[in-house]
């Protein structure tokens, strides 16, 4: 009985000092969702915000990988061909969210470009110097300018609830949208591509076939046997992804020359406007250009972004977030 008791005495002493030790610990300094803090924050979608003018595109294109990973995270497991698709098609409403905010933010900048032409066309008016027909004029613009604008706020609620139906969150979470637009070289290459597919895509590995079975597949003529004609089915997709996302890398440069060039001409045409040298119709078409300059470069970006997803995502390597991120770094 009196070692049942000693027994007892020292239990309940080791009890107390691991209370101690437990209630000791500051358990609020560490987040156990710091790694994916990016994908839990439930701040809107936003054209931009101090943050992101100050973080590089390195940075972005960093965040965009976490994005990924929690998508993986989220889905389960990898191998398993059926989630590889779902990490894909969450990727991609995860970039139409983005591009939707960013034609957001044009149209906001429109819309406020065109108040300040108004506000200098009433001006003018005022003084006896134009018509109220171009008042009017500019007021419809303005009018229409604003619809446009309310259909991206919808559109950004669209992608947003689609995104969260494939990641099953509540339909109604909220994602902040990070963006990386770094354009250097191209990351993948012929037949590097090929290469990859039979390293890492699961039904190529499972059959065993060789990196020579794999060109090959490319060049020959007609059908074959039923394994050769699935190798050049594979290796026909991989190679029409990869031109889809060449292309669209390739009018990147050309859409942000476009840019550089509307902006210039815009500014110039508004300050004819106000020296009476330029008609209210120059500015708002040098205006409307600039605008759709910008969003061609958004949509072409974003596609570009998508057709790259696409492609690895034929590789088998979409979920393999050390390789991507060597070849981002490129």
């Amino acid at each position: 009985m009196t070692k049942i008791h000693s027994t007892l005495s020292v239990l309940r002493s080791f009890l107390f000092l691991l209370l101690g030790l437990l209630a000791w610990i500051p358990w609020g300094r560490y987040d156990v969702t710091a790694p994916f803090a990016v994908a839990s924050d439930v701040s809107p979608p936003t054209e931009t915000n101090d943050s992101d003018e100050d973080m590089s595109e390195e940075a972005k294109c960093e965040k965009d990988l976490q994005v990924l990973k929690l998508f993986a995270l989220r889905l389960g497991d990898m191998r398993v061909a059926a989630n590889q698709n779902l990490l894909f098609k969450a990727y991609e409403a995860y970039c139409k969210v983005i591009l939707a905010a960013k034609i957001q933010g044009v149209r906001e900048s429109a819309v406020r470009a065109l108040q300040a032409n108004l506000n200098q066309t009433m001006e003018f008016y005022k003084g006896g110097v134009l018509p109220k027909t171009d008042v009017l004029a500019i007021h419809t613009r303005v009018a229409l300018a604003e619809s446009k604008l309310e259909e991206c706020g919808i559109d950004v609620a669209k992608f947003v609830t689609r995104l969260n139906l494939i990641l099953k969150y509540p339909l109604n979470k909220e994602w902040k949208s990070e963006a990386c637009f770094e354009h250097s070289v191209i990351p993948y290459s012929e037949p590097e591509i090929y290469r990859l597919a039979i390293q890492h895509r699961p039904d190529l590995v499972e059959k065993g076939i060789s990196f020579e079975e794999a060109t090959s597949a490319l060049s020959t003529d007609g059908p074959g046997s039923e394994i050769s004609t699935f190798v050049r089915e594979v290796m026909a997709q991989i190679r029409i992804e990869y031109q889809e996302m060449k292309r669209l890398w390739s009018v990147i440069p050309g859409r942000q020359r476009a840019i550089e060039f509307s902006t210039e001409v815009f500014r110039m045409q508004r300050e004819r406007y106000k020296e009476q040298a330029a008609s209210y119709v120059e500015v708002l078409e040098s205006q409307r250009q600039l605008a759709q300059a910008q969003e061609d470069y958004y949509i072409d970006f974003v596609n570009y972004k998508i057709k790259r997803a696409a492609l690895e995502s034929q590789m088998g390597i979409l979920h393999r977030l050390d390789g991507r991120a060597s070849h981002s770094r490129q």
